[in-house]
């Protein structure tokens, strides 16, 4: 008997910032329709909302994450995100679709949002890959010849754009926010100006060399390589992304190696100096997201990598191969070596010179004490066949012993 396929749900939205009144919904979306998964995914910019979010991608995505700490259901997608530019819905839930195939899939949307589903793009292709469920609002009467599914909601009077304001006028929030988010909004001092959006960095020298990147992002790569990773790529995108300053690519042939991919890279943080990182994704899904703020790591299987070709989106940005580097150890033992080979060369260029090279032959015989059929010995016993091998090929020696005296 097969196993009852698994019940994922997305929330999508600003969160700009995620308030009490997201977090209800969400909890009421896992209890009505006995989820087993909620993934809220925070957009880069609305489709049909004609402004941008006030706080930046980056600040944005750390207050969903931490809403999402409230319930082990709960799971954030930042594809949206990564993506930097305004996506349209169906692109989500294809990614969702190709990414987990065997789950049953729920987009929960508001009543404002269905009752604009007909300027919705191929919203007639998010019906075949997903079912549409609307929170109700008192009075909302749901037209189920359109293919949606409603349920009820505790409701709370409460918008993001309210909370923005009283933060404006310095008016208390903490009611309004789960825990932690107000805390995040006060340390990073967002929404002080609602004129402005608050930039994430800012432009600095473009650095692509190996050599350049931070030591964490060395680290993970190498723990990366460690565990057989391939085709490993770094796209620079500082000053660029709102998101992080480089994207890392890698490719692993199954499941279980993304998971060994992961947990290396995920390891590789922890000894590093201030390094932290969340991770994200089904490694059988043949994606996982690996956010360490500074960088941000995508693992995938071969066929998912050409898919959606994340390289592609940022063709116009510095791009390298990452390359294993040398152990200090092994560099260490290489530099002792060299110069023994070559004196070893040295030497045998020495033995290898003829005995005429820089004297003459009567002269050298005389000088000499041992005999030539000792010297033969000699080279013989040294096996070197390139410079003595017979009598005959020694030089020929004019009258040699008469002169010579008995060696002592």
């Amino acid at each position: 008997m097969s196993e009852p396929r698994r019940r994922v749900g997305l929330f999508g939205g600003s969160f700009d910032p995620p308030h009490i009144g997201h977090a209800v919904m969400a909890l009421d979306a896992c209890e009505s329709m006995a989820l087993d998964e909620l993934w809220f995914v925070p957009a880069y910019q609305a489709p049909l909302k004609g402004h941008s979010p006030v706080a930046s991608a980056r600040h944005r995505l750390e207050m969903i994450r931490i809403l999402a700490n409230a319930d082990s259901r709960f799971r954030v997608w930042q594809g949206e995100l990564l993506s930097e530019r305004p996506c349209f819905t169906v692109e989500t839930v294809d990614q969702f679709h190709r990414a987990r195939p065997d789950v049953e899939l729920f987009l929960f949307i508001g009543a404002d949002q269905a009752n604009q589903l007909d300027k919705w793009y191929q919203v007639d292709r998010i019906k075949q890959m997903a079912r549409l469920v609307v929170f109700a609002r008192p009075g909302y009467i749901l037209d189920e010849g359109r293919g949606l599914t409603g349920i009820r909601t505790h409701q709370i009077e409460l918008s993001s754009s309210e909370i923005r304001e009283r933060l404006t006028r310095g008016l208390p929030v903490s009611i309004f926010l789960p825990t932690g988010i107000d805390h995040y909004i006060q340390n990073h001092q967002l929404y002080l100006d609602p004129k402005v959006t608050i930039p994430e960095s800012s432009m600095r020298n473009q650095k692509t060399d190996q050599k350049e990147i931070p030591s964490a992002l060395k680290d993970c790569c190498e723990a990366l390589l460690d565990k057989k990773a391939v085709d490993l790529r770094i796209i620079d995108v500082k000053g660029v992304s709102s998101i992080t300053d480089y994207y890392v690519l890698a490719t692993g042939e199954s499941g279980p190696q993304l998971r060994a991919m992961a947990n290396s890279a995920y390891s590789s943080l922890k000894s590093a100096d201030g390094a932290k990182g969340v991770v994200d994704g089904d490694p059988l899904s043949g994606w996982v997201v690996m956010d360490a703020y500074e960088f941000v790591v995508h693992l995938f299987r071969p066929e998912v990598r050409e898919n959606y070709a994340l390289e592609s989106l940022w063709k116009d940005r510095p791009q390298f191969m990452y390359v294993a580097e040398e152990a200090p150890a092994a560099a260490e033992k290489k530099a002792v070596k060299t110069p023994v080979a070559r004196k070893t060369a040295s030497k045998k260029t020495a033995a290898a010179k003829s005995p005429d090279d820089k004297q003459p032959a009567e002269k050298k015989a005389a000088t000499r004490k041992p005999s030539a059929k000792k010297v033969v010995s000699k080279k013989s016993d040294a096996k070197t066949p390139s410079v003595v091998e017979t009598v005959e090929d020694l030089p020929a020696v004019k009258k040699p012993r008469a002169k010579r005296s008995s060696p002592k």
